[in-house]
Parts: structure tokens; C-alpha cells; sequence
């Protein structure tokens, strides 16, 4: 079992006995920031693709501050339809898992020569 974004789920690429975890806003964080440094290939601007764009854009990052403590946080709100985003998220999530798996097995490999 993983845990990603707070949602317990079966994730049978996950065989080492490992679990993964990931906060929601930081989950966003990194799921924006590949389509912002272009790790990701888009088409073609496509009637689609124009509803993914208005998805993401739906998320909204704000400063939250606790009364009681002052301590200050960020929390992405939804201000519309964000349900491309959050697929994008943990598919984002998943294929950065997948990867360090890879890696992880390839040094493995390596090592045992």
C-alpha cells in the first residue's frame, strides 16, 4: 500500500517494501514546476489541452497563517475545476516513484557487476 496525498492506495509497481508519502501542496509544487521547466511534452495547443491549462490554473497556492500559533503555510484552494490537475499530480508522482525505483535497481545491478 502507498500513501499519496493523504488517499491510501494499492500500487503494485511498489514491490521493495517501501511506502510512499507525499504532502499535497508539496505533491502541486512539484507536478507545476516540471510543466513550468518544460520536463514535460505537451501538444500542440488542442481544445484539450485548453481545458488541462484552465484545470491547473485552478489550484491557487495561499499563505495560511494559524491564529493560535502565528506559524505561516502554504495550502493550494480550488477555485474551479482542477480534475486534470490532480491526475496530472499523481501521475507526476508516480512516474517520479518509477523513476527512482529505476535508478535504485540499475545501482543494484551495477554494483553486483
Amino acid at each position: 500500500m502507498a500513501v499519496v496525498v493523504g488517499v491510501t492506495l494499492p500500487w503494485p509497481g511498489l514491490a521493495m517494501g517501501t511506502d510512499t508519502e507525499a504532502h499535497r501542496t508539496e505533491a502541486l509544487d512539484a507536478a507545476k514546476k516540471g510543466i513550468r521547466d518544460g520536463e514535460v511534452v505537451l501538444p500542440r495547443r488542442v481544445p484539450l489541452l485548453e481545458t488541462f491549462a484552465e484545470h491547473l490554473a485552478s489550484d491557487a497556492k495561499k499563505l495560511i497563517e494559524d491564529e493560535e500559533t502565528g506559524a505561516k503555510s502554504y495550502r493550494y484552494i480550488r477555485t474551479g475545476t482542477n480534475h486534470y490537475s490532480l491526475a496530472f499530480t499523481y501521475d507526476w508522482l508516480a512516474s517520479e516513484q518509477g523513476a527512482k525505483i529505476k535508478r535504485g535497481l540499475l545501482h543494484q545491478r551495477l554494483r553486483r557487476g
